[in-house]
């Protein structure tokens, strides 16, 4: 939005961009960001991609780059992002070995909704 801005001839600053900011990182926590990776890579499996070396693609880009992929605040550590991936990678490979769907386990979010209110 900034640049669409700029280059009518403003300049917020990054103004538009620290708003989105700001209102991204209330919804996001570490919990949400570990089920987007999970979600992620059964959509890329079912999709028809090879997601065996997906973990290992995070586990270099961890030691490569540490900080491109963890921020305190909203994501998961790297070692504990890695291990879940592994450890989806190989549920999704023992659903591809029995010939079975490949449909992520999502949690229920009216289940912990209601338990949060108790």
């Amino acid at each position: 939005m900034d640049i669409l801005f700029a280059a009518a001839g403003g300049n917020t600053q990054g103004a538009f961009t620290k708003a989105g900011s700001q209102v991204g990182s209330q919804f996001a926590s570490a919990e949400f960001e570990a089920e987007a990776d999970y979600v992620g890579l059964y959509y890329s499996a079912r999709s028809g991609y090879d997601t065996a070396h997906a973990p290992e693609f995070w586990r270099k880009m961890s030691v490569e780059n540490p900080g491109s992929i963890f921020i305190k605040s909203s994501h998961p550590a790297n070692p504990q992002r890695f291990l879940a991936l592994q450890a989806a990678n190989t549920e999704i490979e023992a659903h591809r070995t029995a010939g079975e769907p490949l449909p992520p386990k999502r949690k229920d979010k009216s289940a912990s909704a209601s338990a949060q209110k108790n």
